[in-house]
């Protein structure tokens, strides 16, 4: 080989070394902001394939066209709050405006889905003003359940049948609302896996939700948070509930967190997620209006910022559920999901655990994180700097097979 070829080849292995050396350190000391993506509350929350609006549009001076998403509806029921409702055909409900503020009413005549806003229409104002809305305004969703909570169609099929037989056994029914399944599915699973609480044997990363309470309930390995989360995870999501799994992250008095895992439960007739946390005795977290909390909610609460004092939990004691206040838990929720804390949302995969799964999601899709904290993300840079080493030892890699079995030019010349 030429000199001047081996001096390119050896800029590029030098480059692609010290790239992948840089990298290799921020993954060994886990840098903040380098295993994961910044998104917003809206990406986490407003999702695509959930009940939500997506505009509003003026139909003449008198006349507010609402446009809806995932409601599936040709009818409507609309009105003012409390007055008397008519019939609207059409794939959108259009509001009557009365002059001033007043509150009104949405209903889908197929789905039962409601919606509920205030509209202030005044003469000296060109466009109404809309507030109130009782569901999320997403435009342009970002991510949809599917991302984040595995379906039953993606789940093993032996796991899946059992999973469905336990739920049997736990009482759910079909009919049943989200809310139900889910206090019904925690409090059998908590009774069942309480006196397994203990370390966990490695080998339970390999296992699916159901292969891990089978795991456990045969003695071969103890349960901790992660594990309760993943086969709740599993067994919820098989009753059609959709379940994610969320981790915390960050650092608090000098010290890594990431000790934490915990779920989040999509209900589906309140149009949102709830909290769920087996390891911590809680099947949901509720406010006097009935509204649950999630986890982005709880780290708020925890950071005192907003929300009511007087919450209800859905306290697990045994196979049991006894409402009390959320004030007997919460000393230790806010040990365990401080309010300054960065809460990881886990893509959704039937192969979380395996190697190229893991390495697939650290350099191609990092899961997204969302805190309180507003803060640059380090992510572009990290991909930035790991696409650069995969391109350096790519090129490297070109240039010793063209060299050792086309003969190069270079290596002619040389």
């Amino acid at each position: 080989m030429s000199p001047r070829c081996f001096a390119w080849e050896k800029y590029l292995v030098t480059a692609a070394l010290l790239l992948v050396g840089v990298s290799a350190w921020l993954t060994v000391h886990r840098h903040e902001r380098y295993v994961f993506a910044d998104v917003t509350h809206a990406d986490l929350y407003q999702l695509h394939d959930m009940a939500r609006v997506e505009a509003f549009v003026p139909r003449g001076k008198d006349r507010l066209e609402i446009q809806v998403a995932n409601f599936g509806d040709r009818a409507w029921s609309v009105g003012l709050q409390g007055g008397e409702a008519r019939r609207v055909d059409g794939a959108f409900p259009v509001l009557d405006l009365k002059p001033g503020r007043h509150d009104y009413h949405v209903r889908g005549e197929q789905s039962g889905r409601e919606l509920r806003l205030w509209v202030e229409s005044v003469a000296a104002i060109p466009r109404p003003i809309v507030g109130g809305v009782s569901l999320p305004i997403a435009p342009d969703a970002r991510y949809g359940i599917a991302d984040f909570a595995l379906p039953p169609s993606a789940m093993p099929a032996r796991s899946l049948a059992r999973a469905k037989e336990l739920n049997a056994a736990a009482g759910v029914k079909a009919e049943l609302p989200s809310i139900e399944k889910v206090k019904r599915i925690a409090a059998y699973l908590h009774g069942q896996l309480e006196p397994h609480r203990g370390p966990p044997s490695p080998h339970m990363r390999k296992l699916d939700g159901y292969g891990q309470y089978e795991a456990a309930m045969a003695g071969r390995s103890g349960v901790r948070c992660a594990n309760h989360a993943e086969i709740y995870a599993f067994m919820a999501s098989a009753a059609g509930v959709p379940t994610r799994i969320i981790d915390i992250a960050g650092r608090k008095g000098g010290v890594d967190l990431g000790a934490h895992t915990f779920t989040e439960s999509y209900l589906l007739e309140q149009n949102q997620w709830a909290f769920v946390d087996l390891q911590l005795h809680l099947a949901g977290v509720r406010e006097p209006g009935g509204r649950y909390l999630s986890g982005a909610d709880i780290l708020e609460h925890n950071l005192r910022l907003s929300g009511p004092r007087d919450l209800v939990a859905h306290h697990l004691v045994g196979s049991n559920v006894e409402d009390r206040a959320f004030g007997e838990a919460n000393s230790l929720v806010a040990k365990l999901v401080p309010g300054t804390g960065t809460l990881i949302y886990h893509w959704a995969s039937a192969l979380r655990f395996t190697p190229v799964e893991r390495l697939e999601r650290l350099l191609l899709a990092p899961e997204p994180g969302y805190s309180l904290a507003s803060r640059e993300s380090r992510v572009r840079v990290r991909l930035l700097m790991t696409y650069l080493a995969a391109l350096g030892v790519l090129v490297w890699l070109v240039l010793r097979v063209r060299h050792h079995l086309r003969r190069c030019s270079c290596h002619a010349k040389g």
